[in-house]
């Protein structure tokens, strides 16, 4: 959802203050080593991270006061002491110890990695938006934040809270479970991905059949709005091809979806369906030809070699060579329990 509820504002402040207050005292602590540091690499890197601690601590003051109604100065400087939130470990001098230092932010690291990956899972989508960039960026990984709607297909929701949604809910009283009767469509789901397109990199609409038509409506609605946002596409395993499109519409739709600006396009279980229909059809051959089957299975696969299949030699695939090499290196040179040494796969692959 991208509204929140009057009852939840204040505890969503208190949560944002408790963050920030722990980045904004920890960055502050680490800035007291800038020029001070043990070796330049190591000053200038603990100087970045005091810098990216406040930078945080900034991006959280100001969800805050939109709530709050104070701006993010007065959440940083103005308030009484006795109003910050902050963990007592952060405020704690280091007294120029280096080891304290280091050991204060990877505790602080793993902490923060797992306090903020537990608000990323938040229903409210501009705290989760931050709490997962903040968490990337703590755990060092590239990350690309996907808003999926089903809202085209979908026929009920848990809550009218979000104004977003209101417009579409059906009449009629709640589910037995629970839930309110909505009115699904094209319309529902490009509501919703405009609501929540300022807090992701990328918008996914689940659809029930490849229709360009559609894509091309729901990429115009989007794209009048937000120009650059980048598109999503399930080529899904749920939809019969062939009994929606014809074989030429097939082999352009990948193309024509990409100039409307679908970026990522992809065909989930597309593993899931290729691994049981192989197994399937080596048990069907195996059942009528024996091993036989199993051998013309094993030259697809040489023949796939030239292309860069490598799986024809499994032991190889798994990494066995490598912690040979580990067991080699143990040794000093010298093991007795080598798996690929003068195994079948090292003689005859």
């Amino acid at each position: 959802m991208t509204q929140l509820a009057e009852n939840l504002k204040a505890p969503l402040v208190e949560l944002l203050l408790s963050v920030a207050d722990d980045k904004l005292m920890l960055g502050h602590r680490n800035s007291d080593w800038t020029g001070l540091g043990p070796i330049l690499e190591e000053d200038i890197a603990f100087s970045s991270l005091a810098q990216d601690e406040i930078a945080h601590a900034q991006i959280l003051y100001e969800l805050a006061s939109e709530f709050d109604g104070r701006s993010t100065d007065v959440l940083a400087f103005g308030r009484d002491p006795t109003q910050f939130r902050c963990a007592e470990i952060v405020e704690l001098p280091d007294d120029f110890d280096w080891a304290f230092a280091l050991c204060r932010q990877f505790f602080c690291d793993h902490y923060d990695a797992l306090r903020l990956g537990r608000m990323a899972r938040s229903s409210y989508a501009p705290l989760a938006a931050i709490a997962a960039r903040l968490a990337a960026y703590v755990l060092d990984v590239p990350t690309v934040l996907i808003a999926r709607t089903d809202a085209q297909c979908a026929r009920l929701l848990t809550s009218d809270i979000d104004p977003v949604d209101r417009p579409f809910l059906a009449d009629g009283p709640r589910t037995a479970e629970g839930f309110l009767p909505v009115h699904d469509g094209l319309d529902f789901a490009i509501a919703r991905s405009l609501a929540y397109a300022p807090y992701a990199d990328m918008l996914w609409c689940e659809t029930s059949t490849p229709d360009l038509d559609d894509a091309r409506r729901f990429a115009d609605a989007i794209h009048d709005e937000y120009p650059d946002k980048m598109l999503a596409y399930n080529c899904s395993p749920s939809f019969n091809w062939n009994a929606n499109l014809s074989d030429r519409m097939i082999t352009r739709f990948q193309k024509e979806l990409a100039a409307m600006g679908y970026r990522f396009q992809f065909v989930t279980l597309a593993g899931f369906h290729a691994l049981n229909h192989g197994m399937f059809r080596l048990a069907r051959g195996y059942r009528d030809d024996g091993m036989a089957a199993y051998a013309r299975l094993q030259e697809c696969e040489f023949a796939d070699a030239a292309h860069g299949y490598t799986a024809v030699r499994h032991q190889h695939e798994v990494g066995t060579g490598y912690f040979d090499e580990v067991a080699k290196l143990i040794g000093g040179g010298d093991a007795s329990t080598l798996a690929l040494e003068s195994s079948t796969e090292a003689a005859q692959f």
